[in-house]
């Protein structure tokens, strides 16, 4: 009983999440619209392509988070797998020492 109740309050945040989310996007696609401006003339805002390239370098700040932890974990699991006694010259894991 308890592992749907808390499951069903995890699913409503996300949903809640996902709302409140849509919302601030449109406010602020709403916001630029009122003060775009096009000096490029591209046909998208300028103020636009700023969220745009905003967005986008967050996506890639959060990517190279990711990936870094990834690179973390595999260094750890690495470091692992090499046994005290072979030294750094010994190459790859698991090979015999020399």
């Amino acid at each position: 009983m308890s592992y749907v109740l808390i499951t069903v309050n995890l699913l409503l945040n996300i949903l809640i999440a996902v709302i409140v989310n849509s919302m601030e996007e449109a406010r602020r696609l709403e916001m630029t619209e009122r003060l775009a401006t096009d000096e490029d003339h591209d046909g998208i805002p300028d103020e636009i392509d700023r969220i745009m390239i905003s967005q986008r370098l967050d996506d890639l700040r959060a990517l190279i988070a990711e990936l870094e932890q990834d690179l973390r974990l595999d260094r750890d699991d690495g470091a692992r797998l090499i046994s005290p006694r072979s030294g750094p010259a010994s190459g790859v894991a698991g090979s015999p020492p020399r």
